[in-house]
């Protein structure tokens, strides 16, 4: 019927597609609306990859960027918070309060 080599690629097209399948179920929403510990989270993230890139070494910028996530979270308005979504970029006013903020715990 089919040589080796078409049921082995058979195989591993069915193999891929059931792994697709599986990991789409199981993957999280990323329209999820994100609480407020989630955006602190998120702008500790971006700061601490801005920070880390700037800087070339990671030295004291997991403990500024918490001050600093923890501070932007403070001004950012209810609306902002409600209106980001997990596993999307944080905003452009997130950003600016978060280096505002960033300035304040150096």
């Amino acid at each position: 019927m089919f040589s080796k080599i078409e049921t082995a690629m058979r195989t591993v097209l069915l193999l891929s597609a059931a792994t697709f399948i599986i990991a789409s179920l199981y993957s999280p929403s990323t329209a999820q609306a994100a609480s407020p510990d989630t955006v602190r989270v998120m702008m500790l993230d971006r700061c601490v990859n801005d920070e880390y890139r700037r800087q070339g070494n990671s030295d004291g910028v997991a403990k500024r960027c918490q001050c600093a996530s923890k501070q932007a979270l403070e001004k950012l308005s209810p609306a902002q918070i409600k209106g980001a979504t997990y596993g999307k970029p944080v905003s452009r006013p997130m950003r600016r309060e978060l280096l505002v903020a960033l300035q304040q715990c150096k």
